[in-house]
């Protein structure tokens, strides 16, 4: 059963928890595509911590990502407020690179030169560009010409 309505939680709120010792998950729920190195809070599996602070860019993904969470998996889900952008003007630590990712990316197309592709990408990636090239050479009916 999904909650209904996660309330708000401020950066400075969260920093008070945290100083205060308490336990906080975080949860960017950003598009793996929109991820950037520099650019999420922490988190690598999702722990069991009394609560889960969900969050993402402007925070407006993470509230539709709040009421789909189940309530019996935490005691108390919070939405930031205002998402990362937030987190990021009140000067909060930033976590980056893909080793604080929850899972690893596995539903999404990798470019051949990210440096995070499986082995192997760039190479058949060569392949198939050299390929294509033969391919236009033995049809013989493309409208352009290859130097060389």
């Amino acid at each position: 059963m999904a909650s209904k309505s996660a309330p708000a939680v401020s950066p400075g709120e969260v920093r008070r928890m945290l100083q205060d010792g308490g336990e906080i998950a975080f949860l960017d729920v950003r598009e793996e595509g929109v991820f950037s190195d520099t650019a999420r809070t922490s988190l690598g599996r999702v722990p069991r911590h009394p609560l889960l602070v969900l969050t993402s860019p402007d925070g407006v993904l993470a509230r539709l990502a709040a009421a789909e969470i189940d309530p019996s998996e935490f005691a108390w889900v919070r939405v930031l407020e205002s998402g990362t952008h937030a987190w990021r003007a009140a000067g909060l630590p930033l976590v980056g690179g893909r080793e604080a990712m929850a899972d690893e990316p596995n539903d999404c197309w990798r470019r051949p030169y990210d440096p995070y592709a499986d082995a192997g990408a760039r190479q058949r990636y060569l392949d198939w560009e050299i390929g294509l090239l033969r391919q236009i050479a033995r049809e013989g009916d493309v409208g352009f010409r290859i130097p060389g």
